[in-house]
């Protein structure tokens, strides 16, 4: 209870302040009511007294009631209401406080205008309504209390019509309606990564709710930052009743009251005797706590990679991927804020491992041009910033900061560069690098990782033929031309470039290759055409195993082609038996009158082998001739 100064101090007329708060005090009404929405008021600034931290309302704080008179101050019951009264031009005033009929409660506050500004500034904190300690005046103004009406319990809801005089007359009226706190809620807010948040202040922290960068998200990288948003309407009077030199430490005591409980937890389901339970206190390494009253909120911040675990396990690592922790805060009847039942809330946070994955389609060769994109997939939030550091031979090096953007599954970075001044046939090294930490590298060597190259000739592949071997072992056989710029594999694939694999030629080394011949290996029934894509050999053992295919201008170096029609075997035809020729008959030799001598009839062998006259015969046949013609 604040006292009046001793006399002397100011002056002070005979006048006495009454404040006389008239209101039922009967039991809370259980349930739950929809959460009040937040404004936009300003943060408070410094933590000089357990009852200057205002406290929601409509409005939060009254102007000056001779500018806005029988105007309604709506707060919750269990918050601080801030009145700013006007005494005219009188430095002492009487406030007389009229409330519903039974009220039980009654109060007489004296209050003094030390400053000269015609108001006083009263704050009532209704949590200690009753039970003394209830009324201040911050800064300069004075208050104190002259008599107070001992309640058990809380001070009921309902209106107060708050009357001021002062020499006589009235200066002031406003009512205040006390309402029923609804139920709290518990939200967890993480910066997006590579991002600027201001987590040191309340203006820090409204300004990245309000721009995006400090969304609600239920998951948290390792050694990163949440912020875990409560708002609790009807908590204030009570925080601002609790001892300690800062907020932090007045939460800290407030949530071991009877009635208040927060608990932030390690789920059960990932603790193990090895890895004892991460340990989140509201003071100490890594937690502080910025209230938010006037919006009903309090912010409690943690560092994770500060945030220590059993003091048994002090060596232990603070936060590990997969963790999994529930939030619940929960306010029941001990509290006076509620009745039979307690109201809570509750919502889960999982830390990850924050990663850039540069195992597929990452490692896209690049011309010695501009406007060249490296990109990767990520588990980081859309809208987080990721900075590209590319160094190439010489000092040449580059960087870009790039934004996260939703993508099919995984989300996507990707930067553009100017690669044109890049010697042909160059490797650079690519980073990704997000608050300073190195999530992947191209430049981490070992046998199983390889650069982006920068190539001179454009790696390329065509389809020159496709038949069919008629082998079942393997079906189909396609030659193709192909130019590779490392270690590569021409694969074939059954309709698209991520179409099932048919087969697969063997490594090729950097050149050009006018003839290469690659046989589909699996059954192609049902396959209408084929893909010919390069693949690079990776891990450069030489043997084509989910090898990822060459990416260049964010396009797979393939060639398509039609798979021709089977051919229909032609019947054998049934061989003839041969037939044998029949003789041709023997023509008897004809004599003919004529001087001239008439040329031989010849007569035809018999096919059947039977020999004929021969050359004797011919001749004796001759000679009988002559010996005729000479007897004539």
């Amino acid at each position: 209870m604040s006292s009046l100064p001793p006399s002397g101090s100011a002056r002070w007329t005979p006048l006495v302040v009454l404040l006389l708060l008239v209101a039922a005090v009967g039991p809370a009404v259980a349930g739950v009511a929809p959460a009040s929405t937040p404004g936009q008021s300003s943060a408070p600034t410094a933590e000089t007294s357990q009852l200057e931290t205002p406290s929601q309302g409509q409005p939060h704080v009254n102007s000056p009631l001779e500018d806005a008179r029988d105007e309604a101050v709506t707060e919750h019951r269990g918050d601080v209401v801030t009145l700013t009264l006007s005494v005219g031009n009188a430095t002492n005033a009487t406030v007389e406080v009229v409330g519903s009929a039974g009220a039980q409660y009654e109060a007489t506050v004296s209050v003094a205008d030390r400053d000269g500004d015609g108001r006083v500034t009263l704050r009532w904190n209704t949590f200690r309504a009753g039970h003394g300690g209830a009324y201040a005046a911050p800064g300069d103004d004075g208050a104190s209390v002259v008599a107070e009406t001992t309640i058990d319990g809380r001070v009921g809801t309902g209106g107060y019509d708050v009357t001021v005089t002062a020499d006589g007359e009235q200066t002031d009226d406003v009512t205040v309606d006390l309402t029923r706190p609804p139920s709290p809620l518990v939200r967890a807010r993480v910066p997006l990564p590579g991002r600027t948040v201001g987590l040191a202040t309340v203006d820090g922290i409204r300004s990245g709710v309000r721009t995006g960068l400090l969304p609600r998200s239920e998951r948290v990288g390792v050694g990163g930052s949440v912020v875990i948003e409560l708002q609790a309407p009807g908590i204030a009077g009570a925080l601002a009743a609790q001892p300690g030199a800062n907020a932090s430490e007045r939460l800290a005591k407030l949530l071991t009251r009877e009635g208040f409980h927060l608990s932030i937890r390690e789920d059960p389901s990932t603790v193990t005797p090895e890895k004892p339970p991460v340990r989140f206190g509201l003071v100490g390494a890594g937690a502080r706590v910025l209230p938010d009253p006037v919006e009903d909120t309090y912010y409690l911040v943690y560092d994770l990679d500060e945030t220590p675990r059993r003091a048994d396990r002090e060596h232990y690592p603070s936060v590990l991927p997969d963790d999994l922790f529930d939030v619940n805060l929960t306010v029941g009847p001990a509290s006076g804020l509620v009745a039979e039942r307690r109201t809570g809330a509750l919502t889960e946070l999982q830390v990850l491992e924050r990663s850039v994955d540069l195992d597929e389609r990452t490692y896209p060769l690049v011309n010695p041009a501009a406007d060249q994109t490296l990109g990767a997939a990520t588990n980081l939030p859309a809208g987080s910033r990721v900075t590209v550091v590319v160094d190439g031979p010489g000092s040449f090096t580059a960087r870009r900061n790039a934004t996260v953007t939703d993508g099919e599954g995984d989300n996507r970075v990707a930067a553009t560069f100017d690669l044109s001044t890049v010697p042909r046939g160059s490797e650079l090294d690519v980073r990704y690098v997000v608050d300073g930490d190195v999530l992947a590298t191209t430049d981490w060597r070992d046998e199983d990782e390889e650069h982006v190259g920068v190539v001179g000739t454009d790696p390329e592949v065509t389809v020159r033929r496709v038949e069919h071997t008629g082998d079942t072992a393997a079906p189909l056989s396609v030659a193709l031309e192909a130019s590779v710029v490392d270690e590569s594999f021409v694969v074939l694939h059954a309709g698209a470039v991520t179409g099932p694999v048919l087969g697969a030629s063997g490594q090729l080394a950097a050149g050009t290759y006018e003839t290469v011949a690659v046989n589909a290996t699996k059954s192609v029934a049902g396959v209408e055409r084929i893909v010919a894509v390069v693949h690079r050999d990776v891990d450069r053992d030489g043997a084509f195993e989910d090898d990822p295919p060459v990416v260049l201008d964010g396009t797979s170096v393939a060639d398509v082609a039609a798979v021709p029609a089977t051919p229909t075997p032609s019947p054998t035809p049934t061989p003839s038996p041969t037939a044998s020729p029949a003789a041709s008959p023997t023509t008897s030799p004809t004599t003919s009158p004529s001087e001239t001598a008439p040329s031989p009839s010849t007569a035809s062998p018999a096919a059947t082998g039977t020999p004929g006259f021969g050359v004797v015969g011919a001749l004796l046949a001759l000679a009988g001739v002559l010996a005729v013609l000479r007897s004539l």
